[in-house]
Order: structure tokens, then C-alpha cells, then sequence
């Protein structure tokens, strides 16, 4: 055949909160010299902005020590979090009432009229975020809190957020690009300005480096090349397959 389309599902995973990470076996095997270019990507924007990269920070006790020791690593559920009453509720119930002598020590309150985060942080405790995405969606821009202050994050929740582009990496089937400094197998970067569904018609196509395919790998990712977390890592990905004597 001169040319022909492949649809890749990935199918419903367990985990609810999935990246779309997935290798389709076909049917039968492409043979011959091809190019190929992505010519539709169906999913729901619906993003996740707490996942499990983001979702955890550590308390600790300070003490005359140099090194004080974590007390324990307080995780909020992985989801989408898009009212900042919701994000609130999450991050105080993941500090209490497991832990009661915490009760009072360190707690999250959101002021509705300055639409700010605040952390209130008594006696010789700390709080650090490991990784700067859960901060950045409370606003904050440091990562460490100490004891007996009440810090207000500079800038409001980003309770909505959600990549900027989304990148389609067909691992194995085509050419690494050079992009941000890295090569990766890049066939298509998506702009984000729906979020709902986002479907892509225009894709460049690039020759398939091998003449035998009977496995395709296919990633999305953000503008980052983080992994995309979405519900149940649900997407299809469209290609169109050229033979290189065709049209």
C-alpha cells in the first residue's frame, strides 16, 4: 500500500490518574520505506494539577541539631484541584488529625478576598516542598518554611493549570530532534486553547527509521517533557503512513 492510516488507542488503565505512556502492538507488521505523520491526537484537557510528582512536603522538628531528622512526609491526593476551598481542605487533612500533636503547629488558610494562600507555622517546625509544583499552585515562591511566622504566598493560586503545549514522541519509529537541548523523537508539538479536546491535523512527517515495525510507543508530554497525567491516561493518537515512492 502507498499509504495507510494507524489508530492508537491507549486504552483505560487502572490507575486513575495515568501518563499517557503506551506501546500498541500491531496487528501486522509495517515492511518497507515509509514516513509518517501524526495527523490527529484526541484526549481530554482535563489535567491533573496535583500529581504524584508534586503532591507531597516534609515537616520537620527543629531542635540544636544541624540536620534535623523529617518527621514525616505528608502527601494530598492526586487530582485536579480547580477551587481553592477544595486545595485547602486537602492540604490541612494531610498534616491532621493523623498526627495530633500537629494540631495548631502547622496549618494552610486561604483568604478569599486577596485570593491568597497563607501557611502558619508555630514553634521549632519546618515545612519544605521537595519540588517547586506544589508551591508554584499555592503561589509561593520559596520552598522552605520556618517556625513562628505566618507566611503569605506572593501570587494567587494556580488552581486551573495545565500545560502550554503538549508534545506527541513516537520513541523508536522516527529521528531524534534537537529541541531545548535535548534529542528526543518528536513529532508534533500541540498548543493548548480548549480544555476540552484538542484535535491536530498538520503534522510534519519524518521517515520511519526502521523497515520492520510491529511496535509503536507513543508519549505525550508537556511543554517540559514531563510526563502528561491524564484521567485514566485516555488518548488516541492518529498516523498516517506514506510509502517514499508514493505521493
Amino acid at each position: 500500500m502507498d499509504d495507510f492510516y494507524v489508530i492508537l488507542p491507549s486504552g483505560v488503565r487502572r490507575n486513575a490518574n495515568a501518563n499517557v505512556d503506551y506501546v500498541t502492538r500491531l496487528a501486522e507488521p509495517i515492511q518497507g520505506d515509509y514516513k509518517v505523520a501524526v495527523k490527529a491526537v484526541n484526549f481530554t484537557t482535563d489535567f491533573n494539577n496535583i500529581t504524584p510528582k508534586n503532591n507531597s512536603f516534609q515537616i520537620f522538628q527543629l531542635s540544636n541539631q544541624r540536620f534535623p531528622s523529617v518527621m514525616r512526609t505528608c502527601a494530598v491526593a492526586v487530582g485536579r484541584h480547580t477551587k481553592p476551598e477544595e486545595l485547602l481542605k486537602r492540604l490541612n487533612n494531610s498534616v491532621t488529625p493523623k498526627d495530633r500533636g500537629l494540631v495548631g503547629k502547622i496549618r494552610f488558610e486561604y483568604h478569599k478576598p486577596t485570593n491568597r494562600f497563607s501557611l502558619d507555622i508555630k514553634d521549632s517546625w519546618r515545612l519544605t516542598f521537595p519540588h517547586t509544583g506544589l508551591p508554584h499552585l499555592l503561589g509561593f515562591e520559596r520552598l522552605s518554611f520556618d517556625g513562628e511566622r505566618v507566611y503569605v504566598a506572593e501570587g494567587p493560586p494556580f488552581v486551573r493549570n495545565q500545560p502550554q503545549f503538549v508534545h506527541v514522541l513516537l520513541d523508536g519509529l522516527i529521528p531524534l530532534s534537537i529541541k531545548a537541548g535535548d534529542r528526543r523523537a518528536i513529532a508534533c508539538t500541540i498548543p493548548l486553547t480548549s480544555e476540552w479536546e484538542t484535535t491536530y491535523s498538520r503534522g510534519d512527517y519524518y521517515p520511519v527509521i526502521s523497515d520492520y515495525v510491529r511496535n509503536i510507543r507513543v508519549r505525550l508530554t508537556d511543554q517540559n517533557f514531563e510526563p502528561l497525567a491524564l484521567p485514566f491516561g485516555e488518548a488516541v493518537v492518529t498516523l498516517h503512513f506514506v510509502k517514499n515512492n508514493g505521493y
